[in-house]
């Protein structure tokens, strides 16, 4: 039980550190080709907080799936006032946000997907 709580810990700790590596990335990217690289990093770490509660909330949930309903809930309307507030207070450039979003969800998945490939090899399957 410790080892797949500490294993699952380093899978997710590998994506949130891939997801910082990449947007920091497109955002000096950006900052060359346009003003709105504030809006690429924004868009970016709010997924990785959106990531890294994701994390939090299914191991403090367990087997309660309500709990994480309501924690799913509670992170997609935090979410959009996030989004509200980087684009309408902030005043950050709407398409910068959303490359910040994809590129993280993006490195999310492409990281998440390297571990899944790497188990299925580990069972013969791949």
């Amino acid at each position: 039980m410790f080892n797949a709580r500490s294993e699952q810990s380093f899978k997710v700790r590998s994506v949130l550190i891939c997801q910082v590596i990449v947007v920091l990335i497109a955002a000096v990217v950006m900052l060359s080709f346009a003003k709105p690289w504030l809006g690429v990093l924004y868009g970016g770490f709010t997924v990785m907080v959106s990531t890294w509660h994701v994390h939090k909330s299914v191991h403090k949930a367990g087997e309660d799936k309500v709990q994480m309903l309501k924690a799913a809930g509670f992170r997609f309307a935090v979410f959009l006032l996030a989004l509200a507030v980087g684009i309408y207070v902030l005043s950050l450039h709407p398409f910068a946000v959303i490359v910040g979003m994809f590129i993280s969800y993006a490195a999310m998945y492409a990281i998440s997907l390297m571990f899944v490939y790497k188990n299925m090899k580990g069972d013969g399957l791949g």
